[in-house]
C-alpha cells in the first residue's frame, strides 16, 4: 500500500534489476511446450533441471503482473516440487479457480491477488493450503469479486488467516458492516487499506487501537460533514499510527470541524510518519497544516496535492520533509508515478498541467514560472498507455497532452512517441464515446496528420469516424465528424483501404441513417419504411433524428457535405454504388429530394442528389 514501511522487506535492488530485465525480455526467455491439451512453458535454460528460486521468483511473478504479461498458463515455469514459494504476486491478469489450485502446494506468507478477473476472493481461499492460513503476514486482493450469493457475508471466509497483519481490500464492494466483521476476526492487522470501498463508518477500528499502525482510506464515501467529524473522531483514538492517508478528492466537508483542533494536536498519533490529507476533506487552514507539522517532529511526507492555496513557504520553512502539492513538473511527476493506481490523483495532476500552461499564456512579458519538458509528455502517455481506460482522469489526461504539445516543439518529438500518441488516442477515441471528448482527440489527429515523418493510418481514422456518426447525439457533432471525413480522410485515404471501407455495409448503412437522420423526421421514415421494403431499411427500425436537426433548411444542413460523401464512394468505388442500392440508399436520397428541391436554398444538395440518383439507378436494374 502506498506510503507502508517496507523497507526492511524490500528486496535488494540487484535482484529487482534483474528481474525486471527477464520480465521485459520475457517472451525471448521462454518456449512453449504441450501437455496433451494443456499448453505449458519453460525456460530456455542450459540444463533441464535449472530454475528460478525464491525470492527472485517472487519479485519476478510481481513484475510480470505488473507488466499485464503473465497468464495462467505460464504458472507451469514457477511449478518446480524445489520452488517452495513464500510469496505469490499474480497482477492484472484472467484466471479460473483451477489455474489456482497450485497454490496448494505452498505455505505462503505474503498473496497478492489484484485487479484479478475470473474468480472470486472465495475462489482464492479455496485454493490455499492449511499453512497458508496459518502463516499468511500480508494478503493484497485489491480488486477483487465478491461471490454473489454472499448475502453480506464476504469477508467470512477470512476468519481463518489468524495471523494475518497487513490487508488491502481497497477497490471492492466491502462496506460499513464488513469492515465491523473483519476487524473481529483479524485482531491482529497492523496495515489496512480500504480505499475506494463503501465504507463510511471506520468506528469498529477502535478495537484496533493498539494494533493499527497504518491505515489507507482513500477516496471511502465520506459526503456530509457528520461523516467526516465521525471519522476524525474515530482517529483520535488510533494513536499507534505511523501511517495515514485520508485523502479526499471531490468531498469535503462545508466547513472546519471543531475536532480538527485536537487532530493537529501532537497528542494525536504522536509516531506519525507518513499523512495524506489531499483534497482537504475536513478543511484545515494554512494555520492547521503549520501547527501539524511542528506538532508532530517524526512526520517524513506530507500529501496536500488539490488544497487550492500556494504552499511555497512550507517547502521553506521544512526542507526535510517530503511535501507533495502537484505543482511543477517535479511535483507532477512524483504523484504520476507514486499513484499510477489512483485515478483521482491522475486527474489532478493532469489538471495541474493544463492549467500551468494556460497561466503562462497568459503571462504577457513576464519570465514564465512552469516550463515543461519531453520528459513529462512522455510519462503522460505512458501512464495512460498501461491504464485501464475510463472518464475519470482520460479527458484529463488527453488535454495535458494537447497543451504539452502545444508548449513543446512538436518537430522535436521522437518518431516513435509520436506513433505511440498515435495508437494511444485512437484506442482511448474508440472506447469513450463523449463528443465534447472528441476535439481534443481530433486536435492530437491533425497534429500527426500534418507530420510526414510517420504513417498515418487513415483507415482508422475513417473507421473510427465513421463509428462517431453511429454514436453521437448531436447534429453539430455530427456536421463536424462529416466534414472530417471527406476533408481530412477520404483525400488522403489509399485506394485499397477506400475499397475496404466500401465493402463492408456497415459503412455505407452508416452515412444512409447518418444522412436520414439529419434531413428526415421519424414520420418522414416511417413513410418509406410503408411505402418501400421493410426488410432492406430494417436498420431504421426505433429511428430518432439527431438532437438540433429540426429546421433543415438552415447552417450546415444547406451544405452538400454528407451528400459529397455519398458520391466520393460510389463513384470510386463499385462496392459502395452496389451496397448503397442493396441497403435503401436510394429510397432514403429520393425521400429527402422530394422534402429540399422546391428550396433554392438547398440548390446544391439537390443537384447532388439527382446526380447520385442518376448513377445509382441503373444498378437496381
Amino acid at each position: 500500500m502506498e506510503g507502508s514501511d517496507y523497507g526492511s522487506t524490500d528486496p535488494p535492488p540487484l535482484k529487482r534489476l534483474c528481474a525486471r530485465s527477464i520480465a521485459e525480455n520475457f517472451e525471448s526467455m521462454i518456449k512453449q511446450t504441450s501437455n496433451g491439451t494443456k499448453p505449458e512453458f519453460e525456460w530456455f535454460f542450459p540444463l533441464s533441471d535449472w530454475y528460478i528460486a525464491p525470492p527472485a521468483a517472487d519479485i519476478l511473478l510481481e513484475e510480470l503482473g505488473n507488466r499485464k504479461k503473465l497468464t495462467k498458463e505460464h504458472f507451469s515455469l514457477f511449478l518446480n516440487p524445489n520452488i517452495g514459494m513464500h510469496s505469490v504476486s499474480l497482477r492484472n491478469i484472467y484466471l479460473t479457480p483451477s489455474s489456482i489450485s497450485f497454490l496448494k502446494d505452498f505455505a505462503l506468507y505474503k498473496l497478492t491477488a489484484e485487479n484479478v478477473r475470473g474468480i472470486t476472493l472465495n475462489d482464492l481461499i479455496d485454493n490455499l493450503s492449511k499453512s497458508t492460513f496459518k502463516d499468511l503476514h500480508t494478503l493484497n486482493v485489491s480488486r477483487i469479486s465478491f461471490d454473489a450469493q454472499s448475502n453480506g457475508s464476504v469477508v467470512l471466509p477470512m476468519e481463518q488467516f489468524k495471523n494475518l497483519q497487513h490487508l488491502n481490500i481497497s477497490n471492492t464492494k466491502i462496506n460499513s458492516r464488513c469492515l465491523n466483521d473483519l476487524v473481529k476476526f483479524l485482531p491482529r492487522l497492523r496495515y489496512l487499506d480500504i480505499s475506494e470501498t463503501e465504507v463510511n463508518d471506520i468506528t469498529s477500528l477502535k478495537d484496533l487501537k493498539e494494533t493499527l499502525v497504518g491505515l489507507i482510506m482513500h477516496q471511502i464515501p465520506l459526503e456530509t460533514d457528520s461523516d467526516f467529524e465521525m471519522a476524525l473522531s474515530v482517529l483520535l483514538d488510533l494513536k499507534e499510527l505511523r501511517v495515514l492517508d485520508l485523502s479526499h478528492i471531490g468531498y469535503t466537508a462545508t466547513l472546519r470541524l471543531p475536532v480538527v483542533d485536537l487532530f493537529i494536536q501532537s497528542q494525536f498519533a504522536p509516531h506519525l510518519k507518513h499523512l495524506d490529507i489531499s483534497g482537504n476533506p475536513f478543511r484545515l487552514t494554512r494555520i492547521d497544516i503549520l501547527d501539524l507539522i511542528k506538532n508532530h517532529s517524526n512526520l517524513q511526507f506530507l500529501g496536500l496535492i488539490a488544497f487550492n492555496t500556494d504552499l511555497k513557504e512550507f517547502f521553506e520553512k521544512f526542507p526535510t520533509l517530503e511535501i507533495i502539492d502537484g505543482k511543477g513538473e517535479e511535483q507532477i511527476t512524483k504523484i504520476i508515478k507514486r499513484y499510477v493506481n489512483r485515478p483521482f490523483y491522475l486527474k489532478c495532476a493532469f489538471e495541474s498541467i493544463s492549467e500551468s500552461i494556460e497561466i503562462d499564456a497568459e503571462v504577457d512579458g513576464e519570465e514564465e514560472e512552469h516550463i515543461f519538458t519531453f520528459n513529462l509528455l512522455e510519462l503522460v502517455i505512458s501512464t495512460l498507455e498501461g491504464l485501464e481506460i475510463s472518464y475519470v482522469c482520460f479527458p484529463e489526461g488527453i488535454m495535458s497532452i494537447v497543451n504539452l504539445t502545444k508548449s513543446l516543439t512538436w518537430k522535436d518529438l521522437p518518431v516513435e512517441l509520436l506513433n505511440r500518441l498515435m495508437n494511444l488516442t485512437f484506442r482511448v477515441t474508440d472506447k469513450l464515446s463523449d463528443e465534447m471528448f472528441f476535439y481534443p482527440c481530433q486536435d492530437i489527429f491533425l497534429h500527426l496528420q500534418g507530420d510526414h515523418r510517420i504513417s498515418f493510418d487513415y483507415k482508422r481514422y475513417c473507421e473510427l469516424l465513421f463509428h462517431n456518426l453511429r454514436r453521437f447525439h448531436f447534429a453539430t457533432s455530427v456536421f463536424h465528424t462529416i466534414h472530417l471525413i471527406l476533408n481530412n480522410c477520404l483525400e488522403s485515404i489509399s485506394e485499397t483501404d477506400l475499397n475496404e471501407i466500401s465493402i463492408n455495409p456497415l459503412y455505407i448503412q452508416t452515412l444512409i441513417k447518418t444522412t436520414a437522420r439529419l434531413y428526415l423526421s421519424e414520420g418522414e421514415v416511417h413513410e418509406v419504411l410503408v411505402e418501400d421494403d421493410k426488410e432492406k431499411l430494417s436498420y431504421l427500425q426505433n429511428f430518432i433524428i439527431y438532437l438540433g436537426a429540426g429546421d433543415v433548411f438552415t447552417g450546415n444542413f444547406c451544405q452538400p457535405h454528407v451528400f459529397r460523401i455519398f458520391w466520393e464512394l460510389v463513384v470510386k468505388t463499385h462496392h459502395a454504388r452496389k451496397n448503397v442500392v442493396e441497403l435503401g440508399g436510394c429510397e432514403i436520397l429520393t425521400k429527402i429530394l422530394r422534402k429540399i428541391e422546391w428550396n433554392s436554398m438547398m440548390a446544391e444538395n439537390t443537384a447532388f442528389i439527382k446526380d447520385l440518383l442518376r448513377i445509382l439507378v441503373p444498378c437496381t436494374d
